[in-house]
């Protein structure tokens, strides 16, 4: 009648709460034009009090026939002013007050509002973070501040997609999408994964495409949906009068909507990606109480301060995940470490590649690089860099009390939690397996 839902939220779980909570609004507020009895209808069906409701089928369907009679005859309907019990009826005569259907004592809502407000008000850690105990792979326990996973973001990201015209800049599509994982990855309320990981890739392959650019939206949608995350980052970058231009667009997995468009200029791409990921974190609602705590790095101390490593990063990056071209993926990563030595993620890009094809030379040369710079990295590749490390050593007992860490303090985290699995499978130890992939 309206072309608007009655009930809004930016992700499920919002619209759910207002559903059990809200009242809508009254049709006629959305839409002064909408018949009044059709109006009557409509809020009573909808009205919070199911005493207020219609109380059958047929006792609604008697008031929809008498309002059809009446628009063919062109004359009024019979319902009277005073049987109206919707939101124009006697609620809204007693001041407008819906009882929420809730089980709880109307007290009890009163009193955990209040404290929920307090907490908001005041900042106390309570309200979004609690304290948990990890054992790290010393086997000491520590104390750390995790959010609530209430208040976790689940998204996939998607490469930006090169709209200079020009292939020479397809190595920004592949950069870009790293420095923003990268630094996205170091708030632990974020659960970022990238579409350039293998099962996004496999998935992407299998649909007959190469590189995300050529892929459909719903292809898209559909991967971030069986990977369950809420929403998707794409977007779109150009180069005008000498200036990178970023649009980053945000959209709810669910629905398919757009949640926010941004558009980004500037001629440093790490200052661009700094200022998206604080843009994203502001869509996204992350709780500012929480972000005023939270130790936010720039991306080029994280990453390289060196835009010409970051060229061939992007370029090693592109050849292996698009054209699984692994010879010229290798030799622009050397280049991008030999531009700057203390270029943390590049190293470990060649520890997986030596992984893979069995380089071992590659492989230890750029694991003690990784180890030594392993600071700059987000902690919890930091994990996983640990994790292979011990795996490599042959220490098992270590590498499984960083996975098990890694799981706790990121519990959304798939990878952290496969690779756990994986290593409990390899032990033979089946019921932690299964319950790791029950997990999963």
């Amino acid at each position: 009648v309206t072309g608007q839902r009655p009930f809004r939220g930016d992700y499920d779980e919002a619209v759910i709460y207002s559903i059990l909570n809200e009242p809508a609004k009254p049709i006629e507020e959305v839409k002064s034009d909408v018949n009044p009895d059709l109006a009557y209808i409509i809020n009573k069906a909808m009205t919070k009090n199911p005493d207020d409701r219609y109380q059958t089928a047929e006792a609604m369907l008697a008031d929809m026939d008498t309002l059809l009679d009446a628009l063919k005859t062109g004359s009024s309907s019979s319902f009277s002013t005073k049987s109206r019990i919707g939101i124009t009826g006697a609620h809204a005569a007693s001041g407008g007050l819906f009882r929420p259907r809730i089980l709880f004592p109307a007290a009890a809502i009163v009193l955990i509002a209040a404290v929920a407000i307090i907490l908001m008000v005041t900042g106390d850690k309570g309200g979004v973070t609690e304290t948990v105990a990890v054992v790290d792979e010393q086997g000491q326990t520590v104390e750390r501040v995790v959010p609530k996973s209430e208040f976790r973001k689940n998204f996939a990201l998607y490469p930006f997609e090169n709209k200079t015209g020009d292939p020479a800049n397809d190595w920004v599509e592949a950069a870009s999408a790293s420095l923003l994982e990268i630094d996205l990855l170091q708030d632990q309320i974020l659960n970022v994964r990238s579409a350039n990981d293998e099962f996004a890739m496999q998935r992407l392959q299998r649909a007959g495409f190469k590189k995300w650019s050529e892929a459909p939206w719903n292809l898209k949608r559909r991967i971030a949906k069986e990977s369950q995350y809420d929403f998707i980052v794409t977007g779109t970058y150009t180069i005008e009068n000498g200036e990178y231009v970023f649009t980053r667009s945000l959209h709810n997995t669910n629905t398919g909507r757009m949640v926010a468009q941004k558009e980004y200029r500037g001629s440093d791409v790490f200052a661009i990606i700094d200022d998206i990921s604080v843009g994203l974190k502001t869509d996204l609602e992350v709780p500012e109480e929480y972000l005023e705590n939270l130790k936010d790095l720039p991306i080029a101390e994280m990453m390289t301060t060196s835009t010409e490593a970051l060229k061939a990063f992007g370029v090693g990056v592109q050849a292996v995940t698009v054209d699984q071209d692994w010879s010229t993926a290798v030799e622009s990563l050397l280049k991008a470490v030999v531009e700057d030595s203390t270029f943390s993620f590049a190293h470990w890009q060649l520890v997986l590649m030596g992984l893979t094809t069995n380089q071992s030379q590659i492989m230890d040369t750029s694991l003690q690089k990784v180890i030594q710079y392993v600071y700059k990295l987000p902690e919890r590749i930091q994990f996983i860099v640990k994790s292979v490390y011990y795996q490599l050593k042959k220490d098992t007992n270590k590498q499984v009390a960083v996975l098990k860490m890694m799981s706790e303090l990121y519990p959304e985290d798939t990878i952290g939690l496969s690779m756990l699995a994986q290593q409990y499978a390899t032990e033979k130890r089946t019921d932690e397996a299964i319950a790791v992939f029950e997990r999963i």
